[in-house]
C-alpha cells in the first residue's frame, strides 16, 4: 500500500475507498454470464473464457488487496441470496438461448458449409457419424417409451431435494440468528 500511495503522490493518511462487495458480487456474475453466453456463437470463447475468468479474479483480488479497504458487513446472507437469484436468472437465460439454438431453424445459403440450412441444429446431430449413436438412439427411443416413469422418479427426487432444502433451510436460519446476535454485541461493544 505504500508504493501505491507513493504512486499516487499522497502523504499522510490516506483514506482507501471502502471495498464494494455489492457491486463487483454482481460484475462478476454478469461477466461469467456473458462468457456462458458466448461459448454457443463463439466456439474460441472455451479457450478463451477460462483466461479472461482468471484475469478478472485477479484484477479483483488485487483491487481488494491493495486499492480498496475491506468492507464492514454485517448483512452477507442477503447478498447470498441476492447473488443466488441472479445466478438462477443467469442460468434460465442461457438454457433457453442453448435451447433456441438447438430448436430453431436458421437458413443459410445452399453452399454455405457442410450444414443443411433448413434444419435445426438438433435434427443435425443424429445425421452426424457419432461414436455410440445406435446406444444413444436406443436410449431416446426407451426414455420416449418410459417418460410416466421417468417424471415420476423426477418428480420424487424433486420432493427429496425440496425437504432437504427445508430442513437445512431452518438449520440455516437458526445459525445466522445466532450468529448475528453475536456480530450484533461484538459490534456494540467497540
Amino acid at each position: 500500500r505504500h508504493r501505491v500511495k507513493h504512486l499516487l503522490g499522497v502523504k499522510g493518511d490516506f483514506l482507501w475507498p471502502e471495498f464494494q462487495i455489492q457491486d463487483d458480487a454482481v460484475n462478476v456474475v454478469y461477466f461469467s454470464a456473458l462468457v456462458w453466453m458466448s461459448l454457443s456463437t463463439v466456439p474460441y470463447m472455451a479457450l478463451i473464457g477460462p483466461l479472461l475468468m482468471y484475469i478478472h479474479f485477479k484484477w479483483l483480488k488485487l483491487s481488494l488487496k491493495y486499492l480498496t479497504r475491506r468492507p464492514f458487513v454485517t448483512e452477507t446472507t442477503s447478498l447470498l441470496v441476492t447473488l443466488q437469484r441472479i445466478s438462477c436468472f443467469n442460468f434460465v437465460v442461457l438454457g433457453f438461448l442453448v435451447m433456441a439454438q438447438i430448436i430453431l431453424i436458421v437458413p443459410y445459403e445452399p453452399n454455405c458449409g457442410p450444414v443443411n440450412g433448413f434444419q435445426a441444429a438438433g435434427q443435425m446431430v443424429w445425421q452426424l457419424d457419432i461414436p455410440l449413436k445406435a446406444v444413444w438412439s436406443d436410449f431416446f427411443a426407451w426414455t420416449l417409451q418410459n417418460r410416466g416413469s421417468i417424471v415420476a422418479v423426477m418428480l420424487m427426487a424433486m420432493l427429496v431435494l425440496w425437504m432437504l432444502h427445508q430442513v437445512s433451510l431452518r438449520t440455516n436460519r437458526s445459525v445466522v440468528e445466532q450468529m448475528s446476535g453475536v456480530a450484533n454485541r461484538q459490534v456494540a461493544s467497540l
